[in-house]
């Protein structure tokens, strides 16, 4: 015989465990139940055992699990939810980039930092003391004076 399901809430009350159906649209059939016999505005709604708990549905806060299907009113508008950054954090000045965002502080988002846009790969850095053969060179299809092409920083002539 297959048992009925139910979704059910543990409450505990001066340490004795209950469990509550939760507020649910699936309902066993069986025992003079019928599928879809219960209208959301019909005053019969009223009586569903709801979990006592505050709950947030399209943006208003009830005070049951069942939000607006037992006729509940609601108690106004959800809170916020609490931020998850300090704008009073203390952070280096560096650009860093977290998350493939690029943040004006070492801290990225935990400062409550905006992004300033995606991360960018940084221009290969070259090296103006590297010593290389003064000989013509092509590199990518542009013509260098020396040998080491645009690693020591040099500009190319043209093209090659």
């Amino acid at each position: 015989m297959n048992s009925p399901r139910f979704p059910l809430l543990a409450l505990t009350f001066l340490g004795a465990l209950a469990f509550l159906p939760a507020c649910s649209e699936d309902v066993p059939l069986g025992n003079g139940n019928q599928q879809n016999n219960l209208d959301k505005t019909s005053p019969s709604n009223k009586d569903k055992v709801c979990a006592q708990a505050l709950t947030c549905v399209e943006g208003q806060m009830y005070p049951t699990a069942c939000g607006p299907s037992n006729g509940d009113k609601p108690l106004g508008p959800c809170e916020e939810p609490e931020p998850t950054c300090d704008p009073e954090l203390i952070c280096t000045q560096v650009m860093t980039c977290v998350d493939g965002q690029l943040y004006p502080t070492g801290c990225g988002p935990k400062n409550c930092d905006k992004p300033l846009g995606p991360c960018e790969e940084p221009e290969p850095t070259c090296d103006p003391e590297l010593i290389c053969a003064q000989v013509m060179t092509c590199v990518d299809g542009q013509l260098y004076p020396t040998g080491c092409g645009p690693k020591n920083c040099d500009k190319p002539l043209g093209p090659c």
